[in-house]
């Protein structure tokens, strides 16, 4: 089994477990979020109340695995995690985005969306979550999709 996590990651990924072949545990991904843990476990037991989740395989190796959560068939948030924090996906339509540019965002939120680049439906921003402002973002960014 290829390993994972710290030696698997490629440098370029949005995530740490990019072999499709080998679904990341639990463990795993607990171990690999290291001090982002807490984060990470406060966002999704917020989410697991009123959103569906599962680990799925996102768009290739350049992603990875990710814990998506969807409301009804709609996807509200994917986390990708990594070493020392994880990334957050959240996909803002242009009326969102309006809202979102008004918002008093930290430095990783404002960098992804200013990075994100103008879609139809809107745009991906791909969020690095590693220290407490950073998950107040992802929060006030969640609200904008449940309006």
């Amino acid at each position: 089994m290829k390993s994972q996590g710290k030696k698997g990651a490629d440098a370029l990924s949005i995530g740490c477990f990019t072999d499709k072949g080998s679904i990341p545990t639990e463990e795993a991904i607990q171990q690999n979020l290291g001090t982002a843990l807490h984060l990470w476990s406060s966002l999704t037991d917020r989410l697991s109340c009123r959103a569906a989740q599962s680990l799925k395989y996102l768009y290739g190796r350049q992603y990875g695995w990710a814990r998506q959560f969807r409301i009804k068939a709609k996807p509200l948030i994917a986390l990708f995690p990594n070493v020392g924090y994880f990334v957050a996906l959240i996909i803002l339509n242009r009326d969102q985005l309006a809202l979102a540019s008004k918002l008093p965002l930290h430095a990783s939120a404002t960098r992804a969306m200013d990075a994100a680049n103008l879609y139809r439906e809107g745009k991906w921003l791909f969020v690095r979550v590693a220290a407490l402002n950073d998950l107040e973002d992802i929060e006030a960014l969640l609200e904008l999709k449940e309006l």
